[in-house]
Protein backbone atom coordinates (compact mmCIF):
# COMPACT_ATOMS: atom_id res chain seq x y z
CA UNK A 1 0.00 0.00 0.00
CA UNK A 2 1.54 3.33 -0.76
CA UNK A 3 1.49 6.24 1.26
CA UNK A 4 -1.10 8.26 0.45
CA UNK A 5 -3.37 5.46 0.31
CA UNK A 6 -2.68 4.70 4.31
CA UNK A 7 -2.72 8.49 4.95
CA UNK A 8 -6.34 8.43 3.41
CA UNK A 9 -7.38 5.23 4.95
CA UNK A 10 -5.98 6.58 8.17
CA UNK A 11 -7.54 10.25 7.71
CA UNK A 12 -11.00 7.99 7.92
CA UNK A 13 -10.44 6.39 10.58
CA UNK A 14 -10.42 2.62 8.16
CA UNK A 15 -6.44 1.73 8.14
CA UNK A 16 -6.17 -1.31 9.85
CA UNK A 17 -3.46 -1.15 12.77
CA UNK A 18 -1.65 -4.16 11.78
CA UNK A 19 -0.81 -3.12 8.32
CA UNK A 20 1.21 -0.36 9.76
CA UNK A 21 4.70 -2.36 10.00
CA UNK A 22 4.23 -3.30 6.25
CA UNK A 23 3.55 -0.20 5.48
CA UNK A 24 6.71 1.20 7.24
CA UNK A 25 8.50 -1.71 5.77
CA UNK A 26 7.53 -0.90 2.20
CA UNK A 27 8.68 2.55 3.32
CA UNK A 28 12.44 1.32 3.90
CA UNK A 29 12.58 -0.61 0.78
CA UNK A 30 11.64 1.95 -1.08
CA UNK A 31 14.50 4.77 0.74
CA UNK A 32 12.41 6.15 3.04
CA UNK A 33 14.48 5.83 5.86
CA UNK A 34 13.79 7.93 9.07
CA UNK A 35 13.95 6.96 12.96
CA UNK A 36 9.94 6.79 13.30
CA UNK A 37 9.98 4.49 9.71
CA UNK A 38 12.44 2.32 11.60
CA UNK A 39 10.31 2.31 14.71
CA UNK A 40 7.04 1.72 13.20
CA UNK A 41 8.65 -1.02 10.92
CA UNK A 42 9.52 -2.84 14.33
CA UNK A 43 6.12 -2.99 16.20
CA UNK A 44 4.21 -6.35 16.48
CA UNK A 45 0.63 -6.32 15.67
CA UNK A 46 -0.02 -2.62 16.75
CA UNK A 47 -3.33 -1.39 17.00
CA UNK A 48 -3.92 2.39 15.46
CA UNK A 49 -4.21 3.50 18.81
CA UNK A 50 -1.48 2.43 20.11
CA UNK A 51 0.57 3.26 16.81
CA UNK A 52 -1.77 5.84 15.45
CA UNK A 53 0.63 8.94 16.46
CA UNK A 54 3.87 7.31 15.49
CA UNK A 55 2.40 6.92 11.81
CA UNK A 56 1.31 10.63 12.08
CA UNK A 57 5.55 11.01 12.95
CA UNK A 58 6.26 8.96 9.97
CA UNK A 59 3.74 11.55 8.04
CA UNK A 60 5.53 14.39 9.69
CA UNK A 61 8.99 13.11 8.36
CA UNK A 62 8.11 12.49 4.82
CA UNK A 63 6.54 15.60 4.59
CA UNK A 64 3.39 14.57 3.76
CA UNK A 65 0.69 17.35 4.59
CA UNK A 66 -2.58 17.15 6.10
CA UNK A 67 -5.13 15.35 3.81
CA UNK A 68 -8.83 16.28 4.07
CA UNK A 69 -11.34 13.64 4.02
CA UNK A 70 -12.76 14.89 0.52
CA UNK A 71 -8.80 14.41 -0.60
CA UNK A 72 -8.79 11.19 1.07
CA UNK A 73 -12.10 9.84 -0.85
CA UNK A 74 -10.55 10.83 -4.16
CA UNK A 75 -7.58 8.92 -3.31
CA UNK A 76 -9.16 6.36 -2.65
CA UNK A 77 -11.47 6.11 -5.51
CA UNK A 78 -8.75 6.38 -7.81
CA UNK A 79 -6.19 3.43 -5.79
CA UNK A 80 -9.95 0.85 -6.99
CA UNK A 81 -10.16 2.57 -10.30
CA UNK A 82 -6.37 1.88 -10.29
CA UNK A 83 -7.05 -1.66 -9.24
CA UNK A 84 -10.02 -2.52 -11.38
CA UNK A 85 -8.09 -1.35 -14.62
CA UNK A 86 -5.11 -3.53 -13.77
CA UNK A 87 -7.24 -6.39 -13.70
CA UNK A 88 -6.55 -6.97 -9.24
CA UNK A 89 -10.12 -5.92 -8.84
CA UNK A 90 -13.05 -7.37 -10.42
CA UNK A 91 -15.75 -4.27 -11.39
CA UNK A 92 -18.45 -5.68 -8.76
CA UNK A 93 -15.92 -5.83 -5.69
CA UNK A 94 -14.94 -2.15 -6.33
CA UNK A 95 -18.02 -0.88 -6.09
CA UNK A 96 -19.06 -2.64 -2.96
CA UNK A 97 -15.60 -1.88 -1.58
CA UNK A 98 -15.93 1.54 -2.80
CA UNK A 99 -19.45 2.32 -1.57
CA UNK A 100 -18.50 0.94 1.69
CA UNK A 101 -16.40 4.38 2.50
CA UNK A 102 -19.24 6.63 1.98
CA UNK A 103 -20.29 6.80 5.63
CA UNK A 104 -16.92 7.90 6.46
CA UNK A 105 -16.02 10.28 3.70
CA UNK A 106 -19.38 12.44 3.90
CA UNK A 107 -20.70 10.42 0.57
CA UNK A 108 -18.48 12.39 -2.16
CA UNK A 109 -19.85 11.71 -5.73
CA UNK A 110 -16.65 9.91 -6.51
CA UNK A 111 -17.25 7.45 -4.16
CA UNK A 112 -21.41 7.41 -4.84
CA UNK A 113 -20.82 6.31 -8.18
CA UNK A 114 -19.45 3.32 -7.25
CA UNK A 115 -22.60 2.89 -4.77
CA UNK A 116 -24.69 3.48 -7.91
CA UNK A 117 -23.04 0.45 -9.92
CA UNK A 118 -23.17 -1.44 -6.31
CA UNK A 119 -27.00 -0.82 -6.61
CA UNK A 120 -27.13 -1.88 -10.18
CA UNK A 121 -25.25 -5.17 -9.87
CA UNK A 122 -28.16 -6.03 -7.10
CA UNK A 123 -31.37 -4.87 -9.51
CA UNK A 124 -30.09 -5.76 -12.35
CA UNK A 125 -27.89 -9.10 -12.03
CA UNK A 126 -28.12 -10.05 -15.62
CA UNK A 127 -26.86 -6.74 -16.45
CA UNK A 128 -23.30 -7.60 -14.96
CA UNK A 129 -21.69 -7.00 -18.00
CA UNK A 130 -22.92 -4.40 -19.04
CA UNK A 131 -22.33 -2.66 -15.45
CA UNK A 132 -18.44 -3.99 -15.38
CA UNK A 133 -18.25 -2.07 -18.69
CA UNK A 134 -19.92 1.20 -17.10
CA UNK A 135 -17.32 0.84 -13.64
CA UNK A 136 -13.82 0.17 -16.19
CA UNK A 137 -15.28 3.07 -18.31
CA UNK A 138 -15.56 5.06 -14.65
CA UNK A 139 -12.14 4.16 -13.68
CA UNK A 140 -10.75 5.30 -16.88
CA UNK A 141 -12.27 8.88 -16.54
CA UNK A 142 -11.35 9.19 -12.61
CA UNK A 143 -7.77 8.34 -13.82
CA UNK A 144 -8.00 10.27 -16.98
CA UNK A 145 -8.93 13.36 -14.08
CA UNK A 146 -5.83 12.62 -12.21
CA UNK A 147 -3.41 12.83 -14.82
CA UNK A 148 -5.54 16.29 -16.60
CA UNK A 149 -6.04 13.92 -20.02
CA UNK A 150 -9.74 14.01 -21.04
CA UNK A 151 -11.62 10.97 -21.95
Amino acid sequence: MDIDLAQALYTIKRLPGEDLPKIAVDLLVRGADTAAVRELAGLQQPTLRDAGTLFEKVLSELGCPSMSIARAAQVIARDLARRVLASELLPRDAANRGWSFCPETGYPDVLTRFLAYADDYECYPDQAASIDAEVRAYAKQLLAAESGNTV
